[in-house]
């Protein structure tokens, strides 16, 4: 059975969901969608961090010893280029392992450092966010693939109007379902926005709203079947925590 959430309904089976509503833009009101966004996730460690970016510096070490031809060249990730752009010698002891250079990779990465005997988290990312429903009617075409909407509501321009992302709660999963109501509720009601179990970003549930939000996210996640469904974006994440670590080796002497 596909994730279902009260009153919404679904764009991407699955990732992204919304529902009709009425907003206020200068003073007029307009027709709205909100906008849910499932996504999935594990902790990134230090240690994958280091592998990646190892295998992916000998990846492009390869390639930028080739001549390619213009037409024959394929576009690069931002990872890739930020690598291709190191000096040579910095992308070798990156290969090679030079212990000076993998500690500086694991000092320069929010991944997350695992010691033996320890288990990595896992966690389900819900996003809401508001759209005037004209917008997404006119890029109908456009918008589809479900990460455009990750990026629709996290524009720069459409925050600036008062609309998108609204808020972002992560939730750390205990053996494959949602952590205990009560414990989340709890750690809402005195303002907690980070925790192990729970972090919030954005414009937090007001306590008469967080009842609402985690109604509707425990009726829909309400099983561990229907969790494994939600799209995991572990592996952008890995993406994410190595640029960081790539990002301080341009400026490593």
């Amino acid at each position: 059975m596909n994730i279902s959430f009260p009153d919404y309904s679904a764009i991407f089976e699955n990732e992204v969901y919304h529902k009709e509503d009425l907003g206020t833009v200068n003073n007029q009101q307009v027709q709205v969608k909100h906008i849910l966004i499932l996504r999935r996730c594990r902790d990134i460690t230090k240690d994958e961090v280091v592998s990646y970016l190892q295998q992916k510096a000998g990846e492009v070490d390869r390639v930028a010893a080739l001549y390619i031809p213009v037409q024959h060249r394929t576009e690069k990730t931002q990872l890739e280029q930020m690598l291709i752009n190191l000096p040579q010698p910095k992308r070798a002891h990156l290969i090679n392992g030079d212990k000076n250079y993998l500690d500086f990779v694991r000092q320069n990465t929010t991944a997350v450092d695992i010691k033996d005997g320890e288990s990595i988290s896992n966690y389900t990312i819900v996003s809401h966010g508001l759209v005037p429903s004209d917008l997404i009617s006119k890029n109908k075409e456009n918008l589809n693939d479900s990460n455009l909407y990750d990026l629709l509501i996290s524009d720069p321009r459409l925050m600036n109007t008062g609309f998108g992302l609204n808020w972002k709660i992560t939730l750390q999963l205990c053996r494959g379902i949602l952590p205990d109501r009560n414990d989340v509720e709890f750690l809402m009601k005195h303002g907690t926005e980070i925790s192990k179990t729970l972090a919030m970003y954005g414009n937090l549930p007001y306590p008469e709203e967080a009842k609402k939000v985690l109604d509707c996210i425990y009726k829909g996640l309400d099983s561990k079947e229907k969790i494994a469904k939600i799209k995991d974006v572990s592996n952008m994440l890995l993406e994410y925590r190595a640029l960081e670590s790539a990002n301080a080796l341009r400026e490593l002497d």
